[in-house]
């Protein structure tokens, strides 16, 4: 694996299917993990290492392929932490330091020692101006439709930027314009939560004064939404409930001559399944932890050693309130494996039973597509 030191995966002349698994299986490590101090950054890039992992899934690409991909390189010149990501970190600490030093450089100008400790949270990261500028931006990020407000008396849908706008409606929609990032997408995490429930009460009609503002979902490839504990006792979180969840999408229909929108029912709904949790430090000089998830639901784990920020020493149910976290996810119509669940932490000491039952069900995953891709082909002819 000497030859493929911190190599960039996007020069990899690999199918796609190769090139999302050289992405995803080599994290940062060596000179790269120092600790509490680097947690953050290397959270961030393995996040963004599972977005990639994701895009380069045939599904995932379609016609318009080549205009993401030229959007995405004007992105990623544009933020170092994204062109970080594609990054091949092979087992020894070879280049990987120097690797770290170009990025800190390329972000802040500064050496790692330079820079601020807060500046290196993973929570101030992901909402860096690097990042709101860029990969929230996109459009397969976009988490809301245009932002719509009316009058009570004239019930006229406005946009934002209308000129009588009133200073409430745009005080309402401040933390989501230009564009949701993930420190404005906030929900709570209690026991007993449906997480349908919650996600879909950010969307709706909503009165602020003597005005009504309309939040509508988009349909994005990705969701995120940051999470703060609450109400943990005796009964602790599960983390089942956060596997998967539905959005309701909707449309504005004419009711009695005026325009109110309303969900579209089965036709709108968009399933999405976990890929990534990141829980934040609970203190200063505490460590940022990260958990990815592949289409399964199966907890994913690089090549060689597990690194101390993807620690698999806590578990949901062991939060407390107060505590936050990033859950990260995709759109898919497949749920994840449920009878038995895939475990929420990976551990290597149960290796040969999770791989006999992970080969069990991708298989029947994997016979059922092929006989979709048959009966498909036979109604062609």
């Amino acid at each position: 694996m000497a030859s493929l030191q911190c190599e960039d995966a996007r020069h990899a002349d690999l199918p796609q299917k190769q090139k999302s698994e050289l992405v995803l299986n080599y994290w940062p490590a060596g000179d790269h993990d120092r600790g509490a101090s680097t947690s953050g950054i290397n959270c961030l890039i393995v996040l963004l290492k599972r977005i990639y992992a994701a895009l380069l899934d045939p599904p995932m690409l379609n016609s318009k392929r080549s205009q993401i991909e030229d959007l995405k390189k004007m992105m990623e010149a544009d933020n170092p932490f994204m062109a970080h990501a594609w990054l091949v970190f092979g087992p020894s600490s070879d280049g990987v330091g120097a690797a770290l030093i170009r990025l800190t450089d390329g972000v802040w100008g500064k050496e790692l020692k330079e820079i601020a400790h807060k500046d290196l949270h993973f929570e101030n990261l992901v909402a860096h101006a690097r990042m709101n500028t860029t990969l929230w931006s996109m459009p397969r990020f976009n988490l809301m439709l245009e932002h719509l407000w009316w009058q009570q008396d004239t019930r006229q849908w406005r946009q934002l930027q209308h000129e009588t706008t009133p200073t409430e409606v745009k005080d309402y929609f401040a933390k989501w314009n230009p564009t949701p990032t993930p420190g404005s997408l906030c929900l709570g995490a209690f026991p007993g939560m449906s997480l349908d429930v919650e996600v879909n009460k950010l969307f709706g009609e909503f009165s602020v004064g003597n005005f009504t503002v309309l939040v509508r979902p988009d349909a994005p490839v990705f969701f995120y939404a940051t999470f703060t504990v609450k109400d943990v006792g005796e009964e602790k979180l599960d983390f089942n409930a956060f596997r998967r969840f539905t959005l309701e999408t909707g449309q504005l229909i004419n009711v009695d001559g005026v325009m109110r929108w309303q969900r579209t029912g089965r036709a709108g709904q968009m399933p999405y399944n976990l890929m990534a949790i990141v829980k934040y430090r609970d203190t200063a000089d505490g460590s940022d932890s990260i958990r990815i998830y592949d289409d399964f639901g199966s907890n994913s784990i690089p090549i060689g050693k597990l690194p101390d920020y993807a620690s698999p020493d806590w578990k949901m149910a062991d939060m407390k309130n107060g505590d936050t976290f990033l859950a990260m996810f995709v759109y898919s119509r497949m749920p994840p494996k449920t009878r038995p669940p895939f475990p929420e932490v990976f551990m290597k000491r149960n290796l040969d039973g999770y791989l006999a039952n992970y080969q069990v069900f991708s298989s029947l995953i994997n016979g059922g597509q092929e006989e979709k891709r048959d009966r498909d082909a036979g109604n062609r002819q």
